[in-house]
């Protein structure tokens, strides 16, 4: 090996010991006497000092250059907070230019200044970027522990094919011409679908796979014509296990990676940890879930609501959305597109909690209903058909319905 330890592992406890670094050139600093140099590799940043003795094989040295250095590990009179190598610096006793470098054409930093089409046409510098080469490492982490927590829980990975027959899915599928069977396609799988029935009719039980999928479809926030996604399938299980398994998969990755160890709370129970305040009147027009997380802010804004004798109701995201294409922040109807019939909202006013809770104030109580997402198709479906048969105005917003008076 041409290193004995990676230069984002310096720490204090290494002082006076001596130690071999590879690396990639990130920034110079020239003091005369004395080149101050910023070597990087994926695991961070250490300090490099070069005394004089070194001035002249020194002066070629650039950003990007990669050099094997042979040092001594010492502490640092300015410790450096941002770094987490920032309280030990190595000095230098010899050192060798592995690979040359040409003036890159891009800032290689979280910040750079490149734009995107530099940035992939130069792919391989952009890759050393920090930020990217973090995470790749996250995505690596959170694989091995749904690998790791599935594995526990009597789950067999199982590789699919790529290359396979067209079925029936969302979008449109990547085809791949036949060599052999000229005429003929093979399609690229949307999910593995087909194939982890055919594991479970066969008596495989539990299978995951993080599966490679390819969509040919508009391209949106989380998707991408070629993706990953976590495909499980289970035999023999009630919808209680789904959810255990999941749950537990997400609180696994959560506390793992982010530190954060999430606990199961219901409505009633996360309520009562807050101001006392009537459950019912928040549950009223109906948000049917047994569980949800009500902030401080948002219960708060609630209650002063209550006190100034306004008529409240909360809502979910949705519907919070559909409130707001529908109306301008002056509280004036604007032209807005999405809905089965338009309909005039009387006064009001609407605030924001925050992005789980919403409330908007009436002085009249026309809303009567709010079915939402999280009601679930068939409700929606009850609702519609109800508000045509009683003629109340209503509207939709993508999953969501509002009920009015007549």
């Amino acid at each position: 090996m041409l290193r004995t330890i990676e230069n984002g592992n310096l720490r204090l406890e290494h002082v006076d010991k001596e130690v071999e670094l590879v690396g990639w050139v990130a920034k110079k600093r020239n003091f005369g006497q004395l080149v101050f140099i910023d070597l990087r590799d994926r695991s961070g940043i250490c300090q490099l000092v070069f005394d004089e003795a070194f001035s002249e094989q020194t002066k070629e040295i650039r950003n990007e250059y990669v050099l094997h250095v042979k040092g001594v590990v010492k502490a640092r009179k300015d410790a450096n907070p941002n770094l987490a190598t920032g309280q030990v610096e190595v000095q230098v006793e010899a050192f060798d230019i592995v690979n040359e470098a040409l003036t890159p054409p891009m800032i290689i930093a979280d910040e750079t200044d490149a734009l995107e089409d530099t940035r992939l046409k130069y792919r391989y510098l952009d890759l050393r970027r920090p930020c990217l080469q973090k995470n790749l490492i996250l995505r690596n982490k959170v694989t091995l522990l749904v690998r790791n927590y599935l594995a526990k829980h009597g789950f067999v990975e199982v590789e699919t094919p790529i290359l396979c027959r067209s079925t029936p899915e969302g979008a449109r599928d990547y085809l791949v011409p036949s060599r052999i069977s000229k005429g003929e396609f093979y399609a690229l799988p949307q999910s593995p679908q087909l194939y982890k029935q055919l594991l479970m009719v066969g008596g495989m039980d539990r299978y995951f796979q993080i599966a490679r999928c390819f969509r040919d479809e508009d391209l949106r926030a989380d998707r991408q014509p070629e993706f990953s996604q976590i495909d499980i399938e289970m035999s023999f299980i009630e919808e209680e296990d789904i959810w255990q398994m999941t749950e537990g998969l997400m609180k696994e990755i959560f506390k793992e990676i982010k530190g954060i160890d999430f606990a199961y709370i219901t409505l009633h129970a996360g309520l009562g940890n807050f101001r006392d305040i009537d459950v019912e009147d928040l549950t009223k027009h109906k948000m049917d879930s047994e569980q949800m997380i009500v902030n401080a802010e948002a219960v708060n804004t609630v209650n002063r609501a209550k006190d100034k004798g306004k008529n409240v109701c909360a809502v979910g995201t949705t519907v919070m959305r559909a409130i707001e294409s529908a109306v301008s922040t002056d509280g004036h109807l604007k032209e807005f597109e999405g809905w089965t019939n338009k309909f005039i909202f009387p006064p009001y006013e609407f605030t924001v909690a925050n992005s789980m809770i919403s409330n908007f104030h009436m002085p009249l109580s026309t809303l009567l209903m709010i079915v939402a997402a999280f009601g679930g198709y068939e409700q929606v479906m009850d609702a519609y058909h109800v508000a045509l048969k009683e003629g109340y105005r209503f509207g939709t917003y993508g999953d969501a319905m509002l009920i009015l008076d007549k």
